[in-house]
């Protein structure tokens, strides 16, 4: 019983002894009808157990323990002063009296945990015992699960190199996982980490959380239809109640009849008995209860209304208990139960523009916001079914919550840091089951008594969660999507999904179909005709019935785009052609969702219109790039036969539509300048590019969308300036503005059809219909900004003839319309043949080949370097570079020696050791003697010194140091090879310890080749006195025969020849490459020969194809080839070259290979004469024994330092010891640090703080403070200034970059504004130069600054690489940035200025979506989200990579702790304490010379020195943020921003001058708040419900 009637029973007592005379008339004035208590000076009445106090005070009324959350388990009951518990079929009642226990039917089978982590499944116990058999699956990111009980049955979600896929198994009695399965989803399945199982008609939902859809499959994945994509921005968790539950909605009456006193006790009575009330049969269908009805209740009213009243009550509580049972409702239950009804339900959480948690109906119908109000981040759902309670977790608030279905009686079950992350619920009798990300743990949570919290199971990236049990998931009798006798579920021909009541289902059709008029049958449509349009953020093009109430399906969506700005159709092949402009594609796909390529990705700059020519098979284009081109391609093979038909004379070309029946193209040209409303126009031309001419200029700026009405010769368009929607006759005549109402904001797509025309907004995400008989507008369907082309699929609308409908009008590429014919026409390569049908290829140079700056064109019109002219090579290869006359007296620059030959080289590579003039008197001892005055007095008594890395010979001259003791008499008098160790000394032929010297040619080779079975020596001797010991083969090089030991060369491996006595060299040869220099004979590849057994005199191919006339190829002019000429069976003549050499682009030139440009020898510094390659190193570092890597000189050994969100770490780079540092945080994104100073700078984006913490020698961080407190919303990316002493952090919600002292004073903004996702940012304080990423969707790009904010400029946008730029890092040593690319996978590098950008490494392993990355040395570091690694590669080639560290969790940023990260520079902020020339802020400009800044509230003075204090600015709010801006400067903020979590919804500000205080009103928290204008003082001043 809960009591809860009088709570001061004590102390009264205690006043009654002493006061009762007093207050004894006050009590007896009170007339209590029960008794009246005297407490503290006063009296009051009271009631006994079970009631309480009614509103007047004095009477007593039943209290309702049935609407307090908590109070039974499962059913409830309220009698007439107290209440009553009872369980649902299949549980038991508890001893307590209001607990629920399952049954454990069958007994074989209890209750079980699965839980997913990122690469298994589990099951355990509920007491958190793992199962003894064998009881997990593989998998790869595993993100989710769920199952269908009665068929034994669990299903998952796992990635798979970069896609998804969902997987079956079989789960045995004994929890043995078995027979695994895939299903195979037909919809785009890439960004599913969400899904719900509908048991009973076994239909799979899922969440896409990219795309912002809700969809469903049947249950093989045939048939996938959308349910809701509208108004989602982020959804997360789903899960369903399939089954037929009770809801109530109560009248006013239904709290009256809750204070009816039932006489229950024979119900509970038989119910203690067997488990629920009893009826006297099964077909039983009136039952008669007695009903007392109390005194209070009868004055004035009617005993039997309540009779009949508490009858309907009971009823529909049997409904509650019996789910099975059927009992007619009396018929005037109405009167007083406004609903008893079945519910099938889905719900979602979504937490995009408003956070929410909705339910709609299983079809999707019916959508409802159930909680909407105080919750930030709702993600994990869980069910109760049997009480209609939902469950969700709020990751940003930290609670559990809960409410019924009717999004009524909302109640917190705990808050606070025990469940600050939780990833997945689960609901189960009375606990709630969690994976928390935060610490590892599946936790246990008593629903009803938050208190009650136990740790279970450790389990690093536990994921998803469920109770695997039969009660999870009830069975009802029927349900109307039950298989008919023809095998259809619900009579449906494609998919059947349950609607809202207890017998109604909907049927829906998949894609491409429509469904019957019958409501069950599905049908192609004659004419299909739908509407699709593109969007973006994401980048999707979306399919719409024209009729917005029909759900039917025509298009499979085309996602993983960025902008598809520009679309049409091809409607004879089923084609949508679409132009994604910031990936720089054009691409194509059926709307059945098959076939989806990329027919177009080179040097298209910004497309914004295609359209397709469906009588020839065109595709037309504008491209806006620095050309300004319109451009056609064949619909087939278009990079083969694209065609530039216009150039030039257009500012922005835009939109563009083709009338192929009369051979006209039309296009929009825009112009940005708004000061003359004349060059925005609309021109056209014929279809091949000719009869240009402008067709409608005056008053058009920006003209946008096109399209044409075929059948009354119209042209329509909109213009974005003037926001209307125009049209003209195609004869020019008759032009007139359609609509310019308020729905035009920026109108950008345009489609007609028949009476009607739409349109695109593309600021407020909205698709609009335009009635143009009754000027009529609807609005069609809002989304997400921004939206882009649209048009209308109609088959009807390419119909007509022309000239290139049969036979492509005889052309052999490109049939172009014109006006009464045709023009062929052939791709920009190509040229007309005579007949002018046929294309060919030029057949001599179009242009002659011009040799670029600072090359020497041969006579052979090779181009070479000019330096190489005159240096004694033939490097022209006939001769023309080194002939006599010109190179007469030829002369080498200052910086150059000259030698004997001509050839010049690099003063500095003289005396090195190396050989560089090829006669050696770069290294002679008169060369290297500096003997300037010619008789050696000048170098008398001089003591020589060489480098570290260097040898002194005897001589003075320097050699690399490990060139000493290497058996070679580098120095010239062998004072190179005195004095060396054992381990040092080569044996006395000159071969290495571990190799074997031939006899007698004193040839060596490997040790592990001596007494190997083969003879690698000329003599043999490498295989005599073995006395028949074979040795291991060395694996590298040779193979190993099957059953004698006996080792070849790898080479004869799989060549056609039996080398190996028992053929086993010949055996598994069906996958042996066939590459040079063996190559296969023409008409049977499963012949590979050795270049020796070509042109042999002996057919070794079956067809003679190795020997004949392909002979005598190589004897003409040797075969063309430059220098190696070979002939290949059915190819002919293959060129080939010497070491250091490589083919050009001919495949008969050799040229000399750029090692350097290239990166293929030095790890840093690389200098390349001809083939001559020097490698040298950073200031700092040293070059490494092999002569091509570097080891830096610092003692100081460089660790890695990373975040991986509530941690950060650190990984020794060569121990690879593996610390924690800073543990417990929130979520840590951003790193950085201060070598000099020992500290870690990071920052929280859900405390929204940076903090800092001191670096020990021992390994951790201490005196760790808050560096910047307030103003801060997602604080992405920070960055230290090593030399001025600042940091700088830029802010992603807030759109904008701020920098203060080290320890957080003088903070101030630096640049605002022109911002849409920044993310990274970097700097280099040498050149007081600032880099920063931005995601912006409709513009990705690379900006920089000086650090004073400065000069910004874009230096990189040419995102056809990709447009996700992530992390960003500085390399000092070359002057370059590297950024990740999320969208491509990829890493790359340009210079400060943003060019010369090289692709570094893309689409590996362990580069699945990098985030951030950093550089040490030679090498780039990063972090991966997908594989939870830190990995590192070759900072130019990315070769090389290796995995650093697997992480528990996704890794964040990550920075290389070492003083070379951080090179050191003047200071021109030194005086002054660190302020320079400043009053109060010094920042480094772009010449390293001081920049004075002010804090917040002070502005500079005209001396550009000195602050001064100015509280004068403009105060203003957004939705969620406060900003106090320089009326002068409206991006240069005054005052520190206030956001979330302080502000939510603001609505009105104001201010308080005399103490420098801010108000405002939030309306989604109903709160007053104030704060003082530097952000400090934030307090809540009033909290109430306010209109």
């Amino acid at each position: 019983m809960i009591e809860n009637s009088y709570p001061y029973k004590s102390a009264s007592l205690e006043f009654y002894s002493t006061g009762y005379q007093e207050l004894l008339p006050n009590c007896q004035q009170l007339n209590c009808q029960h008794k009246c208590a005297m407490v503290r000076n006063s009296t009051m009445c009271y009631c006994e157990d079970g009631f309480e106090i009614k509103e007047d005070g004095r009477s007593c009324k039943d209290q309702d323990e049935c609407a307090i959350y908590g109070t039974c388990s499962q059913s409830c009951v309220n009698t007439y002063g107290s209440y009553a518990c009872s369980c649902v079929e299949g549980y038991i009642m508890q001893p307590d009296n209001r607990s629920c226990k399952a049954k454990n039917e069958p007994t074989d089978k209890p209750p079980l945990l699965l839980i997913a982590n990122s690469e298994t499944i589990e099951i355990f116990y509920l007491n958190g015992s793992k199962m003894a058999t064998l009881s997990s699956v593989n998998g790869n990111e595993i993100h989710t699960l769920d199952f269908i009980y009665n068929e034994d049955m669990i299903c998952w979600i796992e990635s798979r190199e970069s896609s998804n896929r969902l997987k079956c198994i079989q789960i045995t009695k004994t929890g043995r996982l078995t027979d695994e399965w895939t299903i195979s989803i037909l919809q785009s399945f890439h960004n599913v980490q969400q899904m719900a199982i509908d048991w009973l008609t076994r239909n799979l939902y899922f969440v896409d959380h990219v795309s912002d859809r809700i969809f469903v499959c049947d249950y093989n994945g045939s048939v996938c239809v959308t349910l809701i994509d509208l108004e989602l921005h982020n959804p997360k968790a789903i899960a369903v109640d399939p089954i037929a539950g009770t809801v109530k909605e109560e009248s006013g009456k239904m709290n009256l009849t809750l204070q009816i006193w039932i006489d229950v006790d024979s119900i509970l009575k038989t119910q203690e008995q067997n488990d629920k009330p009893a009826l006297e049969s099964q077909n039983q269908k009136t039952l008669e209860f007695k009903v007392k009805i109390p005194e209070a209740f009868q004055e004035g009213k009617s005993s039997m209304k309540y009779v009949k009243y508490v009858f309907c009550f009971i009823i529909f509580t049997l409904h509650h208990v019996y789910n099975n049972v059927t009992s007619r409702r009396n018929k005037h239950c109405s009167k007083y139960i406004k609903d008893i009804t079945t519910f099938r339900k889905l719900f979602f959480t979504d937490y995009g523009n408003v956070a929410k948690v909705e339910r709609c109906d299983m079809d999707g119908m019916n959508r409802t916001r159930i909680i909407d109000s105080k919750t930030e981040q709702p993600a994990a759902l869980a069910l109760d079914l049997v009480n209609k309670w939902v469950y969700w977790v709020d990751l940003y608030l930290d609670y559990v919550e809960v409410v019924d279905y009717q999004g009524k009686n909302r109640h917190t079950i705990i808050q606070g840091r025990q469940v600050k992350h939780l990833y997945g619920i689960t609901v189960f009798e009375d606990y709630l089951y969690a994976t928390d990300a935060d610490n590892f743990n599946i936790i246990r949570i008593n629903r009803f008594n938050g208190s009650d919290i136990h740790s279970l199971i450790k389990m690093e990236n536990a994921r998803a969660i469920r109770i695997y049990q039969k009660r999870i998931q009830p069975t009802v009798r029927s349900h109307a999507c039950e298989v008919d006798p023809y095998g259809m579920p619900g009579g449906c021909s494609h998919i059947c999904l349950l609607s809202s009541s207890y017998k109604t289902r909907t049927c829906r059709c998949r894609t491409g179909f429509n469904l019957g008029s019958d409501g069950r049958s599905c049908k192609r449509p004659k004419n299909e005709l739908f509407l699709f349009y593109g969007k973006g953020r994401p980048g999707i093009v979306r399919g719409m019935d024209l009729n917005t109430k029909i759900a039917d399906e025509y298009m499979i969506p085309i996602e993983n785009l960025v902008n598809p700005r520009a679309l049409d159709f091809h409607a004879e092949t089923s084609y949508i052609y679409f132009a994604d402009t910031t990936s720089f594609l054009i691409g194509r796909q059926k709307i059945d969702g098959t076939e989806r390529e990329t027919i177009l990705k080179d040097d298209l700059d910004n497309v914004e219109g295609i359209a397709v020519d469906w009588i020839g098979n065109n595709l037309y284009w504008t491209n806006d790039g620095h050309r300004k081109t319109i451009n056609v391609a064949r619909l087939e093979k278009a990079s083969q036969s694209r065609k530039t038909l216009l150039e030039g004379e257009m500012s922005h070309p835009r939109g563009i539509v083709v009338d192929p029946v009369s051979g006209w193209m039309y296009w929009t040209d825009w112009e940005e300048d708004e000061i003359d409303d004349s060059v925005g126009r609309i021109e056209k031309a014929w279809m091949d590019g000719f009869n240009r001419q402008i067709f409608v200029t005056s008053k058009m700026l920006w003209p946008n969308g096109l399209t044409l009405d075929f059948h009354t010769h119209t042209l329509y368009w909109c213009d974005a300036y003037y926001d209307h929607i125009e049209k003209v006759f195609l004869n020019g005549t008759h032009r007139k503005i359609v609509y310019s109402g308020k729905e035009l904001n920026h109108p950008f797509g345009l489609s007609h059809h028949g009476n009607y025309v739409f349109w695109t907004d593309y600021m407020n995400g909205s698709i609009f219909q335009l009635d143009l008989i009754t000027n009529e507008v609807t609005l069609l369907r809002r989304e997400r900004p921004p939206l882009f082309g649209l048009q209308i699929y109609d088959p009807r609308k390419q119909q007509g003839d022309n000239m290139c409908r049969v036979n492509n009008g005889g052309c052999s590429t490109l049939c172009l319309a014109i006006p009464g014919g045709r023009v062929c026409a052939c791709a920009d390569n190509q040229l007309l043949d005579e007949n002018g049908t046929n294309c060919i290829f030029n057949p001599g140079e179009v242009l002659p080949q011009i040799c670029k700056a600072g090359e020497f064109r041969c006579r052979n019109r090779h181009c070479i370097q000019a330096r190489w002219k005159c240096d004694g090579d033939d490097d022209c290869l006939d001769g023309s570079d080194e002939d006599s006359l010109s190179c007469y007296n030829h002369s080498c620059p200052d910086d150059q020696f000259k030698c004997k030959n001509n050839r010049c080289i690099p003063k500095r590579w003289l005396c090195d050791g190396a050989n560089d003039c090829g006669s050696n008197e770069d290294e002679s001892n008169q060369t290297c003697s500096d003997d300037d005055c010619g008789d050696g007095s000048d170098e008398v008594g001089c003591v020589h010194s060489c480098f570290d890395n260097q040898f002194s010979c005897s001589s003075g001259r320097c050699i690399p140091g490990h060139w000493a003791c290497d058996g070679d008499n580098d120095c010239g008098d062998f004072s190179d090879e005195i004095n060396c160790t054992r381990e040092e000394i080569h044996s006395p032929a000159g071969c290495n310890a571990n190799e074997f010297q031939c006899h007698p040619d004193g040839n060596c080779i490997p040790d592990v080749w001596h007494c190997d079975g083969e003879k690698d020596c000329e003599d043999g001797s490498d295989e005599k006195g073995c006395n028949g010991t074979l040795r291991l083969c060395d694996h590298k090089t040779k193979f190993s025969c099957r059953s004698t030991g006996r080792c070849i060369s790898k080479a004869w491996v799989c060549d056609g020849d039996i080398d190996c006595e028992d053929q086993s060299d010949e055996d598994d040869c069906d996958n042996f490459l066939c590459g040079p220099p063996k190559y296969p004979c023409a008409n049977d590849t499963s012949v590979c020969l050795q270049p020796e057994k070509l042109c042999n005199g002996r057919w070794d191919c079956p067809d003679g194809s190795d020997e004949g006339d392909l002979c005598d190829e190589c004897s003409l002019n040797n075969g063309g080839c430059s220098n190696h000429c070979s002939v290949v069976p059915g190819r002919g003549i293959v060129c080939s070259c010497p070491e250091g050499l490589q083919l050009g682009r001919d495949n008969k030139t050799c040229e000399i290979v750029d090692y350097c440009s290239n990166h293929l020898k030095c790890s840093q510094v690389c200098e390349q004469h001809k083939q001559t390659v020097k490698c040298s190193c950073y200031e700092g570092w040293k070059l490494d024994v092999d002569g091509q890597s570097c080891s830096s000189v610092d003692p100081f050994e460089a660790f890695i330092i990373f975040s991986i969100r509530h941690e950060i770490r650190k990984i020794d780079l060569h121990k690879r010891d593996y610390s924690l540092l800073v543990p417990g945080l929130r979520n840590t994104i951003a790193l950085d640090f201060h070598f000099n100073q020992s500290l870690l700078y990071w920052t929280d984006v859900v405390e929204d703080r940076i903090y800092r913490g001191k670096l020990s020698e021992s390994g951790g961080v201490s005196a760790i403070e808050v560096v910047v407190e307030h103003g801060l919303a997602t604080p992405e990316g920070l960055t230290v200034d090593w030399i001025a002493g600042n940091i700088y952090w830029i802010d992603s919600n807030l759109d904008q970059i701020e920098v203060a002292k080290l320890d957080g004073s003088l903070r101030t903004t630096l640049i605002a504004g022109a911002m849409e996702h920044p993310r990274a940012i970097a700097l280099d304080p040498r050149f007081g130069i600032l880099f920063w990423t931005d995601w912006d969707a409709n513009f990705p790009r690379i900006e920089s600054a000086s650090m004073s904010g400065a000069g910004r400029k874009t230096i990189y946008k040419d995102m056809k690489t990709g447009a996700w730029p992530n992390g960003l890092t500085v390399d000092h040593f070359e002057k370059r940035i590297v950024w990740t690319d999320a969208r491509s996978d990829a890493i790359y590098s340009a210079l400060y200025d943003g060019t010369s950008m090289i692709e570094i490494i893309r689409g590996h392993e362990y580069l699945s979506h990098p985030f951030a990355v950093s550089l040490y040395g030679s090498d780039v570091y990063w972090t991966d989200w997908r594989t939870n690694t830190l990995s590192k590669a070759n900072k130019w080639t990315g070769q090389n990579v290796s995995v650093i560290q697997k992480t528990s969790a996704q890794p964040f940023d990550l920075q290389i702790y070492h003083p070379s990260r951080q090179p050191q520079a003047p200071n021109p902020c030194a005086a002054n304490d660190g302020r320079g020339p400043c009053s109060h802020m010094c920042l480094i400009n772009h010449n390293r010379s001081a920049a004075c800044a002010c804090p917040h509230l002070m502005k500079l003075s005209s001396n550009k020195k000195t602050c001064y204090e100015m509280k004068k600015f403009l105060l203003y709010a957004r939705r969620s943020e406060i900003r106090g801006v320089d009326i002068d400067n409206p991006y240069f903020n005054f005052i520190t921003a206030f956001t979330v979590p302080d502000i939510d919804d603001v609505t009105v500000i104001d201010f308080d001058a005399s103490e420098e205080r801010l108000y405002w009103t939030d309306i989604k928290t109903q709160t007053i708040k104030r704060a003082f204008i530097n952000g400090t003082g934030l307090e809540t001043v009033i909290s109430r419900e306010l209109d």
